[in-house]
């Protein structure tokens, strides 16, 4: 019964309720961002822990009871809590982009110019959940999914950068690395591809002797990945 109520909560497309993420942190020199287990992404002041903005925002719940602001389910909101978040969030010039169990990668303006800080920018549908995190390299995330295709979308717009998908024969968890030409990645097919960062095309792909469940790291010229 044990195992079969672990595999039910980690199939895609459930409930944040049923789902639960991790508590998975980013921060910069004056905010602290979380994901929360609940579905909630906050925003805390770095010098005091003081909450600056939540997603989604409370609704006010009518009938009294002094609960003040909860999340309420007779009274829904555009907004809703994400899935589960196992990646960490990632920062950019003007957003907080968020992956997301229930196949979503969000992002957040963090720009007031650009309308509400802490609302939704866009969203990114992928066909699989996102369990692994996101990289960004001049101005595109790059993550994998569980749909076995790892995506390259423009930041500024949430619009896919390459034709389709690059396509792997399992589920991708980890965070690729990314360079000037090319992007690298493992998936749990026992294989490591690096693939060409302008087209999505196959470069080389290099199999190895189990499945490559965490992300990849690059330097000077080679690839390390366990």
């Amino acid at each position: 019964v044990v195992v079969a109520v672990l595999v039910t909560g980690c199939m895609p497309g459930r409930a944040a309720s049923i789902n639960p993420g991790w508590t998975v942190v980013t921060a910069d020199a004056e905010t602290v961002y979380a994901a929360l287990p609940d579905g909630r992404v906050v925003a805390l002041g770095a010098a005091n822990g003081q909450e600056v903005w939540v997603y989604p925002v409370p609704q006010e719940q009518s009938g009294g009871g002094g609960l003040g602001k909860i999340f309420s389910a007779q009274e829904p909101s555009a907004e809703q809590p994400l899935d589960g978040v196992y990646g960490s969030p990632v920062l950019t010039e003007n957003l907080l982009l968020v992956p997301s169990y229930n196949q979503h990668l969000y992002a957040f303006n963090l720009d007031a110019s650009a309308g509400q800080v802490g609302s939704l920018a866009w969203q990114f549908a992928a066909e699989g959940a996102i369990v692994g995190g996101v990289t960004v390299y001049d101005g595109v995330a790059y993550f994998g999914s569980s749909d076995h295709n790892v995506y390259a979308v423009d930041v500024a717009t949430g619009q896919p950068v390459w034709e389709k998908p690059f396509a792997t024969e399992n589920s991708v968890w980890g965070a690729p690395a990314v360079d000037d030409q090319r992007v690298y990645v493992g998936s749990m097919d026992h294989y490591v591809y690096a693939v060409d960062r302008a087209t999505g095309q196959q470069i080389w792909r290099e199999e190895l002797s189990g499945s490559v469940v965490g992300g990849v790291v690059l330097d000077e010229g080679r690839v390390f990945v366990g």
